[in-house]
């Protein structure tokens, strides 16, 4: 969300180093069904572009033509949000936003949780040990087997993410979202 209804943002002036807004994507297929989705690429719901089409009512109305850039990750249910998005504000006259497709914003990897429904999940494990994947940065899913359904390992959408090494956990189950969001490694050396 982006705080209380008919909040207003904030003013900006010229020495604020800006705002970060953070908007999740419309409702998917999975999160209409409940099952953990982690990397697969599922696509929106007609009910998840309403909400994209909403979100960016809600940005034309809090914050007036003060998106510079927008980040997203790979998957089409996220660059799908941000397209809805942006062709809104692109139509409202905000210009061309630029938006640049990371994996590392990949949502969090469920491992092998991927595809089962939460409620069939809640019947295989410890619900406490549940609760602690799913809400804690603490908590890490069993891996995924490469023999799994959902196995995103050949997918060339996350080669990037990719260890390289068959046997090797792929990093999405090592590296918890939060810390995988940090900066992209630079290819230019720092100017000291």
């Amino acid at each position: 969300g982006f705080g209380a209804p008919g909040a207003t943002a904030p003013a900006a002036s010229s020495s604020s180093p800006g705002q970060l807004l953070l908007v999740r994507h419309g409702e998917s297929q999975w999160n209409r069904e409940r099952r953990f989705t982690g990397w697969v690429d599922v696509p929106l719901t007609e009910q998840g572009e309403w909400d994209a089409a909403s979100t960016a009512q809600v940005l034309l109305e809090e914050y007036p033509r003060s998106i510079d850039v927008t980040y997203t990750s790979t998957l089409q249910r996220c660059t799908a949000t941000s397209r809805i998005i942006l062709d809104a504000l692109r139509a409202a006259g905000c210009g061309e936003i630029p938006c640049t497709e990371r994996w590392r914003l990949n949502e969090r990897h469920y491992g092998a949780l991927t595809g089962q429904n939460k409620m069939e999940a809640v019947a295989t494990m410890d619900r406490a040990e549940l609760q602690k994947i799913r809400l804690t940065f603490d908590g890490l899913p069993a891996p995924m087997g490469p023999d799994h359904p959902h196995n995103t390992r050949s997918d060339p959408k996350f080669a990037a993410g990719s260890t390289g090494s068959a046997g090797d956990e792929p990093p999405e189950v090592r590296e918890p979202s939060m810390k995988r969001a940090g900066p992209e490694p630079s290819a230019t050396p720092e100017r000291g």
